[in-house]
């Protein structure tokens, strides 16, 4: 579970009311965003351990398609194998002293064991998520008239965003936010699409010294790159704020802005 960290397993819910539909895509579950103007362009979201258990990423999906115009997909790569219940969203640790921290980190590892996730975890095929992400993507491009995709992952997600970088001839252009270590600096090394991450300043799940490094090879890359820390936040910023707190709400908006601009400007 290294790639995993207790700020996985917490926050709040984006909600709303879906206005898409879920449709069979490569024989996998996948929520569509409502169809808007004629385009071959489309975006996959890769989301995070909630999945659909959750109705976050499919607000998000709506979001992100209103704004640019684009259908979003989003393939149930876990199948249905969610993590199923959510600790509440916390501040960001250099905001509580150690004993503070100490003692969230207990009480969401406590509450990870109680909602299952560690069974969830042990099921993970990373390997079967790559292949039904890839049969989701093809089927796209095959049957819905699409010539261009974009990918955005949120946490577990932004690991394919990562692991396709390096495949123009599959996505186009990637947005990370707030990856894992599995996004390291030999995956990115490879990328030759336009990437941009969004990161938090506190992330046990993508610390510091690995952002910086990446930060390094980004600039050496023959592609348009960017990345953005977002002072104040914790991993799951951009997937499961509270948006009651107005820092996190903010945080949120602007990674969201950040997703849809780099869209508009490389698809």
């Amino acid at each position: 579970m290294s790639q995993f960290c207790a700020d996985c397993f917490k926050g709040g819910v984006v909600s709303g009311e879906p206005e898409g539909n879920m449709e069979v895509i490569a024989s996998i579950d996948c929520y569509v965003s409502p169809p808007g103007p004629k385009t071959t362009k489309a975006i996959v979201l890769g989301y995070d351990v909630f999945g659909f258990h959750v109705v976050s990423p499919k607000i998000i999906a709506d979001i992100i398609s209103r704004e640019t115009g684009m259908q979003v997909f989003v393939p149930d790569a876990l199948m249905g194998d969610y993590v199923k219940s959510m600790a509440p969203a916390g501040k960001p640790f250099k905001k509580h002293g150690l004993i503070s921290n100490v003692v969230g980190t207990i009480s969401t590892y406590a509450h990870m064991i109680s909602a299952g996730a560690l069974g969830v975890m042990k099921r993970m095929d990373r390997e079967a998520m790559t292949d039904r992400y890839l049969s989701s993507i093809k089927e796209i491009k095959e049957k819905r008239g699409v010539t261009t995709v974009g990918m955005v992952g949120y946490c577990l997600g932004a690991h394919f965003c990562g692991a396709f970088a390096s495949q123009p001839e599959l996505i186009n252009a990637a947005v990370l936010c707030h990856p894992s270590r599995t996004v390291t600096v030999e995956v990115i090394k490879q990328a030759k699409i336009p990437l941009s991450f969004a990161c938090a300043e506190e992330d046990f799940a993508f610390p510091e010294k690995q952002r910086q490094e990446i930060e390094e090879v980004l600039k050496e890359l023959d592609v348009q790159t960017e990345m953005k820390v977002y002072i104040g936040c914790n991993h799951g910023f951009a997937a499961r704020p509270d948006l009651k707190d107005p820092e996190q709400k903010e945080a949120f908006e602007k990674a969201l802005t950040q997703t849809i601009e780099w869209f508009k400007r490389y698809l």
